[in-house]
């Protein structure tokens, strides 16, 4: 899975948070494992529930993820990628 941001300025070297959402589309529940910044230089910290987290069947599930930014001023996308699976 993977969730863009279009509109990320941040100043640098700071830590930042970036609140997101998953809803569940399917019959069987939905775990997520792990999520990372595939924006170079940014670095997930920690994500907010703990992870692994599971989401019931056609339910949705915020989650916020604590970010460390470049060590230079950035403005442009950004991209976050999650390890999602069902069972």
């Amino acid at each position: 899975y993977k969730q863009s941001n279009n509109g990320f300025d941040v100043q640098a070297g700071s830590v930042v948070n970036y609140t997101f959402s998953f809803t569940d589309f399917t019959q069987f529940p939905m775990k997520v494992s792990s999520v990372e910044a595939s924006t170079p230089g940014f670095d997930v910290l920690y994500v907010f529930p703990k992870l692994p987290y599971s989401i019931d069947p056609k339910e949705s599930a915020n989650f916020t993820a604590i970010i460390k930014t470049p060590d230079s001023s950035y403005s442009g996308p950004l991209q976050i990628n999650a390890s999602v699976s069902t069972s």
